[in-house]
C-alpha cells in the first residue's frame, strides 16, 4: 500500500473518529441536561409546589330564635360575602330573597376553625326582625342556630399575587376533566408529553392560514411552561418544554400530571390577583366546592382556559356563553353525554356569583392582628403556607364603631369650627372588648385610614387619668391613712432617690 493511501486511509479514521467522539460528547452533555432537567422537576413537585396566600376572616355570625337578625347587620354581611339577591326563591348557593315575614338563604359551603360547613338552603321565619324559627329545607328539621360566613378581611400574599384552592383529583368532576381533555388535550392518555399528530396539524393550519392561530401543546407541556419556564415565545424555551414535558411524564402517572395541571392552571383575575386551579375558579365564579359544579359550570370553566380574560363571564358574559355551548356541543358529539343533559345545560343562563375587590373592612384592626399574627409567623412564611386565621372582629360593631367616630367628630368640628380645615383636626379611637372574655370586637384608629395609618387605639401615648387612683389611694391607706384622713390641697415638694426633687 503506498503512503499516500495509507495517510488517506489515516486520515478518514481520524474524521471519522473526531465525529464519533463528538457524537458521544454531545450524547453525555445531553444525557447530563436531561438528568438536570429531571432533578428540577424532582425538586419543585416534591417540595412546595406553589405558595398559598393566608387569609384572615372576621368572626362568623350566629342567627338563632329569639335574635333580632336585622341587628346582627345579616343583609350586609351577605352583602360582604357577594350574595346576590333575587326577587324569586333562590335556585343557587350564594342567592337570598324576602318575602314578608321569611328570608331564604341559601348559603354557600365554607370552612370554619371547627369544621367544614356543608351547603344548605334554610328558611328563617322572624317577626318584625325577631327570628322565631329556622328550618332545613331539604330535611325539614328545625335548626337551634345557624352560621353566617366569616368575612375575608386581609389576604397575605408571596411573591406572586395568586389565589389557589388545592383539590385532589376526585374532587373534580368528570365533567370538568371530560371538558378539559375535549378542549386542549384529546389525546393526553396516550402522548408521551408531546402530541405529534397535534403539532404537525397545528402545523399546517398556521402555515395554510400565514399566522399562529393554534398552538399543538398538550396539558404537559402547559404545565411545564406554567411551573417551571417563562412566557417567552423562543426556541429554547420550546425546546426545554418539550424534553421537560417528556421527563415529567416519565417520572409521574398521567391522573398525577392531571392533577397538577388542575391545580396550576390560569382561570381569571381579581383585580391585581390571579386566580389559578379550578378549585379556586369554582368559587370564584360560582361561590360553590369544585365538586358541587353543575354540566354547564364545568363547560364554562373548559372554555376559559384558552383565554380567561376574553371568555371570562365577568368581562363578557355572552362570549362566556357561546364559548360554553361550543364546549358542550362537543361533549356531546364525541358522547361524553346525552342529548337531554345537553339541550338543558345550553338553555341555562350565565349566572356568577359577583365579586367585591380591594374592600378594606377594618384596617387599623388588621393591622393590630397582623402585629399578633408576625408573633407566631414570619410575613414570607404567611404568604405560602395558605392558613385560615379566625379573629374575633364582630363586623356589625365595627360599622357602628366607625360610624360613632366620624359622626362624633363631625358634631364636635361644628361646636369647634376653628379646628376644620387646620392641621389640628380632630381625631378618635375607639375600642369594643367583650368583659367576660377580652376579646376585641371592634377596633377603629382614627377618622380615615387612608390619610393617617397611625392607630391611635394602640400606638398613642396617653395620660393615665382616673385608672391611677386605685394605686395612689391603695398607696394611701399602706402608709396609714383611711377614709376619713384630711389632706391640705396644698404646693408640696418630695425628695426622690435620686436625689432630685419632684414638686
Amino acid at each position: 500500500m503506498s503512503k499516500t493511501k495509507k495517510k488517506s486511509r489515516y486520515k478518514k479514521i481520524r474524521v471519522i473518529s473526531f465525529f464519533l467522539l463528538l457524537f458521544l460528547l454531545l450524547l453525555t452533555i445531553g444525557a447530563f441536561y436531561v438528568v438536570f432537567l429531571g432533578a428540577n422537576i424532582l425538586v419543585r413537585c416534591q417540595g412546595s409546589r406553589w405558595d398559598i396566600p393566608s387569609k384572615v376572616y372576621s368572626a362568623p355570625v350566629m342567627l338563632y330564635p329569639g335574635i333580632n337578625f336585622k341587628k346582627t347587620g345579616l343583609y350586609k354581611r351577605l352583602e360582604n360575602l357577594n350574595y346576590i339577591q333575587t326577587k324569586k326563591i333562590p335556585a343557587m348557593p350564594g342567592e337570598f330573597s324576602t318575602r314578608k315575614n321569611i328570608v331564604y338563604l341559601y348559603q354557600r359551603a365554607f370552612l370554619y376553625s371547627n369544621g367544614q360547613q356543608e351547603i344548605r338552603f334554610v328558611k328563617i321565619y322572624h317577626n318584625k326582625g325577631i327570628i322565631q324559627k329556622i328550618i332545613d329545607t331539604s330535611s325539614g328539621a328545625m335548626l337551634g342556630n345557624i352560621k353566617i360566613a366569616p368575612v375575608e378581611i386581609s389576604t397575605f400574599y408571596g411573591k406572586q399575587r395568586e389565589e389557589r384552592y388545592l383539590v385532589v383529583l376526585d374532587q373534580i368532576p368528570e365533567n370538568l376533566i371530560n371538558a378539559t381533555l375535549a378542549l386542549e388535550d384529546r389525546r393526553f392518555f396516550t402522548h408521551i408529553g408531546l402530541d405529534f399528530k397535534g403539532i404537525m396539524r397545528a402545523f399546517s393550519k398556521n402555515l395554510l392560514s400565514g399566522r399562529i392561530r393554534e398552538g399543538g401543546s398538550t396539558i404537559t407541556q402547559q404545565l411545564v411552561k406554567n411551573l417551571f419556564l417563562s412566557q417567552k415565545k423562543t426556541y429554547w424555551r420550546k425546546f426545554n418544554e418539550a424534553i421537560m414535558s417528556m421527563v415529567l411524564e416519565a417520572y409521574y402517572t398521567k391522573d398525577e400530571i392531571l392533577e397538577m395541571y388542575f391545580n396550576e392552571v390560569y382561570l381569571g383575575q381579581k383585580g391585581s390577583v390571579e386566580i389559578h386551579g379550578v378549585g379556586e375558579a369554582a368559587r370564584f365564579y360560582f361561590g360553590r366546592p369544585v365538586e358541587k359544579l353543575t354540566l354547564d359550570q364545568c363547560a364554562l370553566l373548559a372554555g376559559l382556559i384558552r383565554a380567561p380574560a376574553h371568555y371570562s363571564p365577568y368581562n363578557d358574559a355572552k362570549a362566556a356563553k357561546i364559548r360554553r355551548n361550543l364546549t358542550l356541543k362537543i361533549l356531546f358529539k364525541e358522547g361524553k353525554i346525552s342529548k337531554e343533559s345537553y339541550e338543558t345545560a345550553i338553555s341555562k343562563p350565565v349566572k356568577t356569583v359577583g365579586f367585591v375587590y380591594g374592600k378594606q373592612h377594618a384596617p387599623y384592626y388588621v393591622d393590630y392582628a397582623i402585629t399578633q399574627i408576625k408573633n407566631l409567623y414570619p410575613r414570607e412564611t404567611l404568604g405560602s403556607i395558605g392558613i385560615n386565621i379566625y379573629t374575633t372582629l364582630d363586623m356589625q360593631i365595627q360599622r357602628w364603631s366607625k360610624e360613632a367616630v366620624l359622626n362624633g367628630l363631625i358634631k364636635l368640628e361644628k361646636k369647634y369650627p376653628d379646628f376644620v380645615g387646620t392641621d389640628k383636626q380632630l381625631q378618635a379611637a375607639v375600642v369594643v372588648m367583650e368583659p367576660s372574655t377580652g376579646r376585641i370586637l371592634a377596633m377603629v384608629g382614627g377618622r380615615d385610614y387612608q390619610k393617617s395609618q397611625f392607630n391611635r387605639a394602640t400606638q398613642a401615648y396617653r395620660q393615665s387619668g382616673s385608672l391611677i387612683k386605685p394605686l395612689i389611694y391603695a398607696q394611701a391607706i399602706i402608709s396609714g391613712y383611711n377614709e376619713s384622713s384630711l389632706v391640705m390641697d396644698e404646693p408640696i415638694s418630695i425628695n426622690l432617690d435620686d436625689n432630685t426633687t419632684w414638686s
